[in-house]
């Protein structure tokens, strides 16, 4: 466990009161009346399987208060919900024999800022009700900033140089499962995913909390 985030999230929670994302009933991020009305509906492509529309303002605060607040009780909340996107993703993980999951990584600095890689918390989740190990086969090399205010041609732009590279001396197995938190433009997951093909990866399929942007 990174202490000081630990402390840090502690000192955050003691001082800054919270609220529900739904009603705004001060306590919780979520209260038990609006946790049993919100029933998310998952989102799903052909490659892509994510437990939540961004756009739900319920989801979109829950994400942003352990993204930026890092409040772990906003993980929590979302976690009970995620039930409908992983019986989806179960299918996925069959039908394609997924070999291994693999988070897409904060940068080295944000990840101290941060005190966790919500990525790996959730790989780490999915790796545990699927049965399929997690696999943290990549490096971010340099760190693009925060994309989710950014318009979507300066999150496509920012990834055109990938920022991802492999791990020494690891082999990467065939069919993958790339997992982060978002899905705006894809652009992120691409350049992931192009780095794990010249790799030797041969199908790859996304998992994130949200799509949209």
């Amino acid at each position: 466990m990174d202490r000081p985030g630990y402390i840090s999230r502690l000192i955050k929670s003691a001082v800054f009161p919270r609220f529900c994302a739904s009603c705004k009933a001060e306590g919780t991020l979520l209260c038990s009346p609006c946790a049993s009305a919100w029933q998310p509906k998952p989102i799903t492509s052909p490659q892509l399987v994510s437990s939540f529309n961004y756009a739900d303002p319920i989801a979109r605060e829950l994400i942003r208060a352990w993204k930026y607040s890092l409040d772990a009780t906003a993980w929590a909340h979302l976690q009970r919900k995620l039930g409908p996107a992983i019986d989806l993703l179960r299918s996925v993980v069959v039908d394609h024999a997924i070999e291994a999951i693999i988070p897409v990584p904060l940068h080295k600095q944000r990840k101290l800022e941060r005190g966790f890689d919500q990525a790996e918390e959730i790989g780490t989740y999915l790796s545990e009700v699927l049965d399929v190990p997690m696999c943290p086969l990549l490096i971010r090399s340099r760190t693009t900033g925060s994309q989710t205010d950014r318009e979507m041609s300066d999150r496509v732009r920012a990834m055109e140089d990938s920022p991802f590279r492999m791990r020494d001396d690891h082999d990467v197995p065939k069919r993958l499962l790339i997992v982060d938190d978002v899905y705006t433009t894809g652009a992120t997951a691409k350049a992931a995913a192009q780095v794990l093909m010249n790799a030797g990866a041969e199908e790859i399929h996304f998992y994130t909390l949200a799509k949209g942007g």
